[in-house]
């Protein structure tokens, strides 16, 4: 609810000019108009959970609209959502060309607030850069087209919010390292040669072995035999033959 005709008083802002009762059916319900030139923005609550004299937060907002007075806006902490833009359905509605009919919208989220665009003709900027959303804290100021929005919280109000992002905030679960066991050593491995295999091996080396004084004597015998030839000049098997002869001839 935005009070267009906020009366005024010497008390400033914390005072309370009064406290009517709505048009709505539960009668606890109650619109607040509040004094020392703010707007507020309220939503309904009832007198039995919150009583709008007591532990009042209430962040601001601030609307300047060139060579106009600007206009400051207060509005619950609790609240959950406030829109602006040109037209007269808007929660805070700003009378310039360079703001669209829906122009933006301020949320609640978790530990804070936001400021979202919705798709506006001339956009929502921080610097001259163009933003979808932009994070509201203390001393944010933006342009919505060309008109400036800032905003401020309280000492008190950035500690709620503080407090309650810390809540919103899902705790870690530590990981637990665990040891890596070391592989077992690895044993060497070793060769077994079937038995058969080795008995095989043992007799074809023994063969070998054989043949090998077989051709070294027939090697030897050849040789000799060529000598024996060349000296006596006749073969040494024919020499043999002759010397054993008179030996059996011979008599006693």
């Amino acid at each position: 609810m935005i009070d267009q005709h906020p009366t005024r008083g010497s008390l400033g802002f914390a005072s309370f000019a009064c406290c009517q009762p709505s048009h709505s059916s539960d009668p606890t319900e109650v619109e607040i108009e509040i004094l020392g030139g703010w707007w507020l923005l309220s939503e309904k609550k009832s007198l039995k959970s919150h009583h709008p004299i007591r532990n009042l937060t209430m962040p601001r907002v601030l609307i300047t609209v060139s060579e106009q007075t600007p206009q400051p806006y207060r509005f619950d902490l609790d609240r959950s959502s406030v829109k602006i833009g040109r037209g007269s359905d808007n929660d805070i509605a700003i009378n310039c060309r360079s703001v669209s009919v829906h122009h933006a919208v301020m949320e609640r989220v978790p530990g804070g607030f936001q400021l979202r665009d919705l798709e506006s003709t001339n956009g929502t900027k921080i610097g001259g850069t163009r933003l979808a959303i932009i994070e509201l804290t203390d001393g944010v100021s933006a342009k919505l087209g060309d008109v400036s929005f800032d905003f401020s919280l309280t000492a008190e109000e950035q500690s709620i919010l503080a407090q309650e992002a810390l809540q919103e905030t899902p705790e870690v679960e530590q990981e637990v390292e665990i040891p890596e066991t070391p592989p077992a050593p690895r044993q060497p491995r070793r060769t077994v040669k079937p038995a058969s295999l080795s008995s095989s091996s043992a007799s074809y080396n023994g063969w070998m072995f054989a043949a090998f004084l077989v051709f070294a004597a027939l090697a030897f015998f050849i040789g000799l035999s060529i000598r024996h030839k060349k000296e006596v000049q006749q073969p040494l098997l024919k020499s043999m033959l002759q010397n054993e002869a008179p030996a059996k001839t011979s008599p006693e």
